[in-house]
């Protein structure tokens, strides 16, 4: 009996402990929030400006995804450069106002802008990027 009530005791915790990193998932992506403010084409690369306008720090680029597009055909997709994917996005910096960041280096926090780049050279009409925890932002150009 002992060993039924140990193997229930590890189903209940091992449950408990599932839904609340569940919770607290769907809770950072409730306050996740991006926004596409800024972009450019220029030989051969689209620079796009992301800043974060949520109450969550993103840390994690590895699982942000860049699409552009030229309105015709379809969007191109780019994974962060450390994934290994070709071609990728880059990140430029990270910057609070004209500042660099100065606080959780490497991570986007809330009211700082995040400077990417991929290689592109077709005309720009659409740019979307999504975080790892699935929030988006788009801007039709």
């Amino acid at each position: 009996s002992y060993v039924l009530v140990g193997g229930m005791l590890t189903t209940v915790e091992t449950a408990t402990l599932t839904q609340t990193e569940v919770t607290h998932l769907q809770d950072d992506r409730l306050h996740t929030a991006i926004e596409i403010t800024g972009h450019s084409l220029v030989d051969g690369y689209v620079g796009v400006t992301l800043n974060n306008t949520g109450s969550v720090v993103i840390g994690n680029f590895t699982h942000m995804d860049l699409y552009v597009g030229d309105g015709a055909t379809t969007p191109l997709l780019y994974h962060h450069s450390s994934s290994g994917a070709d071609p990728a996005w880059s990140l430029l910096g990270i910057y609070q106002g004209d500042e660099p960041e100065r606080v959780h280096i490497g991570e986007l926090d809330p009211g700082e802008a995040l400077l990417m780049t991929a290689p592109y050279g077709d005309e720009l009409h659409w740019i979307k990027v999504v975080a790892g925890n699935g929030a988006t932002a788009e801007l039709a150009v």
